[in-house]
């Protein structure tokens, strides 16, 4: 029960992000030229599928954790990178420890007063994956390109301090699944397993405007 309220949560948080897409109002607390920082974390929603059942969870709570840095090309756009990684050690149970570590290059739009900035970003990059089952004494990996989408508002306290909260969605698609060698994994066909995966998350920290 408490995780279908969870997952509703996150479902009308996503609502919230189409919405401010197509309204395009946005504040502005960053002026050109100037670099941000920033540090969060808080909980999440993992899901894994298009693959085997037993590596397969749907909305699994989880905790992340997001370190951005982005440098304004303009009072309305910047451009930065960032690094996120989600996981959990309760991914079903078959599944001991899963873990997904994405690093983005994203462009984000912004503007309004020099206080407070709500801002709207697309960013893309590699992610990897860290799945160990309990039948397994060393993890499974996999790579691919993953796309992430998400809302942030940020507040300054004053010249150079700051604390924010952020929505975000992030997405990636077959995935192929390799031992620690980097070896494929295959099904009982012979065909090589890959997976589709997808997480929500709210992060909550502090950021530094240079």
């Amino acid at each position: 029960m408490r995780l279908s309220i969870f997952a509703r949560m996150f479902r009308c948080a996503l609502t919230g992000i189409a919405l401010l897409f197509s309204v395009g109002v946005c504040a502005q607390a960053l002026h050109r030229k100037q670099l941000i920082t920033s540090l969060g974390a808080g909980p999440g929603l993992v899901t894994v599928d298009h693959t085997t059942d037993t590596i397969t969870t749907s909305n699994t709570t989880a905790g992340s954790m997001t370190l951005r840095f982005a440098y304004a090309l303009s009072d309305r756009w910047s451009i930065g990178v960032h690094y996120d990684r989600i996981g959990t050690d309760r991914a079903g149970k078959a599944t001991e420890l899963l873990r997904f570590t994405t690093y983005l290059l994203e462009e984000r739009t912004d503007r309004g007063s020099d206080r407070a900035a709500l801002e709207v970003n697309l960013a893309v990059g590699p992610t990897l994956m860290t799945l160990k089952p309990f039948s397994q004494n060393l993890p499974l990996r996999g790579r691919s390109n993953a796309v992430n989408i998400g809302v942030r508002y940020l507040h300054r306290f004053g010249s150079t301090l700051g604390a924010f909260v952020a929505v975000d969605h992030a997405a990636a698609a077959n995935m192929a699944v390799t031992d620690y060698n980097g070896d494929a994994i295959t099904d009982a066909k012979g065909e090589p397993i890959t997976l589709d995966w997808n997480s929500q998350r709210v992060n909550v920290g502090l950021g530094v405007v240079f």
